[in-house]
């Protein structure tokens, strides 16, 4: 699985665009987390951004997971970007220990390279 930190962009009047596609968005959200493909998230204080990470098995399944969202669809979040890892704490059937905290999609661990003086 690819674990994918999604940054979100948000409609200038997310505050009162969202409310008629919270609760769609939010069960949809819940369903993806019970089933794995949803990590976690939520919006930023300001609501100018949010910050999702999902998991995937192919790449372009993140693109249906973020696009097809009701916030997405319906104008509360008006575009995205994304960093790919290969794993994270919690992947499916990769223990914690083997993937340390979070691996970079160029298999470098955030521990190793922090101590490293990286990232």
């Amino acid at each position: 699985m690819i674990v994918h930190h999604v940054v979100i962009a948000a409609a200038p009047d997310y505050l009162t665009r969202r409310e008629a596609h919270r609760r769609p968005h939010l069960e949809r959200i819940t369903k993806l987390r019970g089933a794995g493909f949803c990590v976690g998230g939520g919006p930023a204080a300001d609501g100018r951004t949010a910050e999702i990470f999902y998991r995937t098995a192919p790449p372009g399944d993140l693109a249906r997971l973020v696009e097809e969202d009701p916030y997405f669809t319906g104008g509360v979040w008006t575009g995205y970007t994304a960093k790919s890892f290969s794993c994270g704490i919690g992947s499916p059937g990769r223990p914690a220990s083997e993937c340390g905290i979070l691996c970079r999609g160029d298999g470098a661990h955030a521990r190793g390279a922090r101590a490293a003086g990286g990232w």
